[in-house]
């Protein structure tokens, strides 16, 4: 069983390894730092850290929530969690076998202690035994028989020789009630403790943007919750924003220097949301404070183009 458990063990943090090397590999090609990957996920950078070290026993008491965990890791770096979804059902399996070999070791030790000690004890039990046949049966015998007789002329002596002597009626009735006084011990109440459940933990607030051409962009997931889309100007630019095909004057239609930046709340009334820029190249969208990756025959127009962003949601 040893050997058994010691595989299972080293199957285990093969498969958690291999996951947090796919998941590394995968933020550095995109050049995303653990900080950006804190910033998508909203986990925190020693969650990260542990994930892309491969170190299961960091989640030994949240070993439920890790799936979780590595389902926004893959959504932050672009990535299908079923790329990954064999390893991680791998070491959820063998997670398991290896705490119930650790129960059967555990069981199998403190029997091997009961054994022990029954073992230690048992010289002593021999000993008694050998004392106690070294009595006689006859000579108990003859002591049972003497005991009985001495009782029986003393009961025979109180009976019939005492009433002779004595001027009152003895009762004839033997029999002698002591009342049962009442008890003041009251029996210990344990309280059972309880133990709290963990709470839930929140998921995060992700929006997706995709690509339907190179003006016309998907914001998907957007919920009843702040989302903003932001554009921060590298260059001097004109703008003017539509709502839904109508002109809005919120942001200003003007030039924006460089530097600057707008914030537009966006929201599932709005189904779509039309930026006209007189310049394009060098400013960058953002939703949610990360940035939209566009088109680079788009990114790089040193004109003016009209980009709209379609918005899809649920509004619970």
């Amino acid at each position: 069983m040893a050997y058994y458990f010691l595989f299972i063990l080293i199957n285990e943090v093969i498969n958690i390894k291999n996951i947090g090397q796919k998941l590394k590999e995968r933020r550095e090609e995109l050049g995303f730092s653990l900080e950006d990957i804190h910033k998508k996920t909203k986990l925190s950078l020693i969650h990260i850290k542990e994930i892309e070290n491969g170190n299961l026993d960091y989640f030994r008491h949240d070993i439920s929530y890790l799936k979780f965990f590595l389902q926004y890791y893959c959504q932050a770096v672009y990535m299908d969690f079923d790329d990954i979804k064999d390893d991680y059902e791998d070491v959820l399996n063998d997670y398991t076998q290896t705490q119930i070999l650790k129960k059967q070791e555990q069981k199998e030790a403190s029997n091997q202690n009961i054994q022990k000690r029954i073992q230690a004890n048992a010289p002593k039990l021999k000993k008694t035994t050998s004392y106690l046949d070294r009595i006689n049966p006859q000579a108990v015998l003859m002591l049972v028989g003497l005991l009985l007789l001495v009782a029986l002329l003393v009961f025979g002596a109180i009976k019939f020789i005492v009433p002779l002597f004595s001027n009152t009626d003895i009762p004839t009735n033997d029999t002698i009630i002591i009342p049962k006084e009442p008890s003041d011990v009251k029996e210990p109440i344990v309280e059972t403790p309880t133990i709290p459940e963990p709470e839930p933990i929140e998921e995060p607030y992700v929006v997706t943007v995709v690509q339907e051409n190179p003006l016309k962009y998907i914001v998907d997931n957007v919920q009843a919750k702040p989302t903003l889309l932001k554009i921060l100007f590298n260059e001097d630019t004109w703008i003017q924003v539509y709502v839904n095909g109508n002109k809005t004057n919120n942001p200003a239609s003007q030039i924006y220097k460089k530097g600057q930046q707008i914030e537009f709340p966006i929201d599932l009334s709005m189904k779509e949301v039309m930026f006209h820029l007189g310049y394009f190249k060098g400013n960058e969208f953002y939703i949610n404070d990360t940035k939209i990756e566009l088109d680079p025959a788009t990114a790089n127009k040193v004109s003016g183009a009209k980009i709209t962003f379609v918005i899809k949601g649920d509004a619970q």
